[in-house]
């Protein structure tokens, strides 16, 4: 679908819509743009729930390394480390996302409540 069809249907679809609502639409407009401000929040929280994790793994790598020099050389719990490793992994993959989607929504909210009435048009 290109742009010109794209917004035509759009049109074709909100122009009903905003007439009957009449003066709510720009409440409305208002409510998507806010719903952008949320979604950047979670974003930051999963950051933060990602941080914690990267903290966990620090203490897992130290737990597997004090646990190393206490057998002398001998380390017969290679588990730790795989754990440790795939948990680091992991939760820099959450913090990574997480704050591209938290600068995205900040930056731009009024992009992503287009796209979120775009995609209203699309799947009807």
């Amino acid at each position: 679908m290109d742009t010109i069809q794209t917004i035509d249907k759009l049109k074709e679809v909100m122009l009903p819509v905003a007439e009957k609502i009449g003066q709510t639409a720009q409440y409305g407009w208002e409510v998507v743009v806010k719903q952008q401000y949320i979604t950047a929040y979670l974003g930051i929280l999963w950051s933060v729930i990602g941080l914690i994790g990267v903290i966990i793994s620090i203490y897992l790598y130290k737990w597997a390394i004090k646990d190393f020099k206490e057998n002398k050389g001998k380390y017969d719990n290679g588990w730790q480390i795989l754990v440790a490793t795939i948990f680091t992994i992991l939760s820099l993959t959450v913090i990574i996302s997480g704050l591209t989607v938290a600068l995205t929504h900040f930056l731009n909210p009024d992009y992503y409540a287009i796209q979120f009435f775009l995609d209203l048009v699309n799947n009807q």
